[in-house]
C-alpha cells in the first residue's frame, strides 16, 4: 500500500497561522470583556468572532448545520480552556 504525501501550500500555512493568532486574540478579548467589562475588548471580540466564523465556513463541510454546531463547540472549548465564560 503506497501512501502519498501531500505538501501543504503556503496559502494553507498562512491561513492556519492566521486562524491560531485570531483564536488567541479572540479569547483574550473575550476574557477582558467578561472579566473587566472592557467595551473595546467586547467590540474586538465580536469582530474576531465574525472573522473566525468566515474562516470556519470556508472549509469543506457537509452542511451549514454541521458547521454551526462544530464552530459553537470549538468556541466553547476555546473560551473554557482560556478561562473566559462563553
Amino acid at each position: 500500500m503506497e501512501m502519498t504525501k501531500r505538501l501543504i501550500s503556503d496559502e494553507e500555512t498562512i491561513r492556519e497561522m492566521d486562524w491560531v493568532e485570531m483564536s488567541i486574540e479572540y479569547a483574550n478579548a473575550e476574557g477582558a470583556w467578561r472579566k473587566k467589562t472592557d467595551y473595546k475588548a467586547g467590540e474586538r471580540a465580536s469582530e474576531l468572532n465574525a472573522k473566525l466564523w468566515d474562516l470556519w465556513c470556508s472549509g469543506d463541510w457537509l452542511d451549514r448545520r454541521t458547521m454551526a454546531l462544530s464552530y459553537s463547540q470549538w468556541r466553547l472549548r476555546l473560551l473554557y480552556k482560556h478561562g473566559a465564560e462563553a
